[in-house]
């Protein structure tokens, strides 16, 4: 019965914010509604759907001086997937001179580079789709306290997380599932996700200090919380045929990060690195360099190289490019260009929108993976997919 009432609070909450907001000097700030939906199929082996996905988006938020309230609720119909009706944005934000409370499920981005996530670790993200969706709707908004001061020149930022949670990846049928969980006369079993149960000791806490030093935008952080992905632990089910069971297993750690940004006139320069002293069977250190070329009028282009390295062993060194900018008129083309220089995979991600009004918007696209079977990209050819999409907006 409890689940029940907390299943329908941000319905309530939403109803009642007018008078909530009436009583506190508020004024409605406005709402929009947007539909988004991607349908393709598989460019290489399979001839069958690839994706079919249909989201309905609707946001509200009212505000006054200090007060704002925001609440974001997204569902999604597809045929490959289970359907959803999930919250995203749900907080209520307090600013008052150089301090900022902000309370409920949101989203904290320390850092963020085309294509993939580096430094942006407060946040689980929805993998089932490999990371081909755009990067607003593969992060997952979670019930955070985050508290900041900001300055002229500087900031600091606290948050704390009640509850873990953790990645959405892709299932047994799934395109992206890693084969190599199981070898080719074994069955496999995934257990179900244990999360935490609710209390101080398994609440997650992090800090981030921010400093601007002439034209240079500086960061470190430290969080401390559970690992995102799992680690599998191997049991046997039955001997013949044999059959694993894998069950997830999310172990605590601390990681601590750089991030910053230059602007060299016409060459914007951003890193980040992560250092987790240990995770699995050991220390893992992430880091990326990249540069953007600033002097292409409304175009933009970007490179950087990555890397994933654990116990001195390079897991993934990875060269990826970037280029966005408008065509004809309002139309815009999208690409980007990834190569494992470890392994020899690659990626190539393309789309073109054009709107048909100024409302609604129609485009087609290509995720395409490449690279030798056992690489870490191409070992999920069979995932690359042509698609058309759409969509649609309205609001005030």
């Amino acid at each position: 019965m409890r689940s029940a009432y907390l299943r329908f609070l941000p319905l309530f909450l939403w109803l009642l914010s007018p008078c909530i907001w009436g009583a506190v000097g508020g004024r409605a700030n406005g709402y929009a509604l947007q539909y988004d939906g991607q349908v393709g199929v598989h460019s290489f082996g399979s001839k069958g759907l690839a994706v079919d996905r249909h989201g309905l988006l609707f946001e509200d938020w009212e505000q006054n001086k200090a007060w704002s309230f925001r609440i974001a609720v997204r569902g999604t119909l597809s045929a490959l997937e289970a359907d959803e009706l999930v919250i995203r944005d749900l907080y209520v934000q307090y600013k008052s001179g150089k301090f900022l409370v902000r309370a409920g499920n949101q989203q904290v981005i320390w850092g963020e580079t085309f294509g993939a996530y580096y430094a942006d670790i407060v946040n689980p993200k929805d993998y089932r789709q490999f990371g081909l969706l755009d990067l607003e709707y593969q992060r997952i908004p979670v019930p955070i306290l985050n508290i900041k001061y900001i300055g002229s020149r500087s900031a600091l930022q606290l948050i704390w997380i009640p509850k873990p949670s953790f990645n959405k990846l892709p299932g047994l049928s799934n395109d992206f599932f890693p084969s190599g969980l199981a070898g080719p006369d074994q069955a496999i079993v995934i257990g179900e996700e244990q999360s935490p149960e609710l209390s101080l000791e398994n609440s997650e806490a992090g800090l981030r200090l921010s400093q601007q030093v002439g034209t240079f935008d500086l960061s470190a952080f430290v969080f401390n919380g559970y690992d995102r992905m799992p680690n599998y632990r191997a049991s046997i089910l039955q001997m013949e045929p044999l059959t694993l069971r894998l069950d997830p297993v999310h172990d605590r750690m601390t990681s601590f990060g750089l991030t910053g940004t230059a602007d060299l006139s016409e060459i914007l320069l951003r890193w980040e690195t992560v250092y987790t002293p240990k995770r699995g069977s050991g220390w893992e250190t992430t880091w990326v360099l990249g540069a953007d070329y600033t002097r292409l009028g409304p175009w933009n282009a970007a490179m950087q190289l990555s890397e994933i390295r654990q116990n001195t062993k390079s897991r993934e060194l990875m060269l990826s490019v970037h280029g966005s900018g408008p065509t004809w008129g309002q139309q815009t083309l999208e690409a980007t260009m990834g190569y494992v220089i470890s392994d020899q995979g690659t990626l190539i991600q393309l789309k073109y929108v054009a709107p048909v009004s100024k409302r609604i918007e129609l485009g087609m696209g290509a995720d395409l993976l490449g690279g030798p079977g056992r690489s870490q990209l191409g070992q999920y050819s069979h995932g690359s997919r042509i698609f058309v999409l759409m969509r649609a907006f309205m609001g005030r």
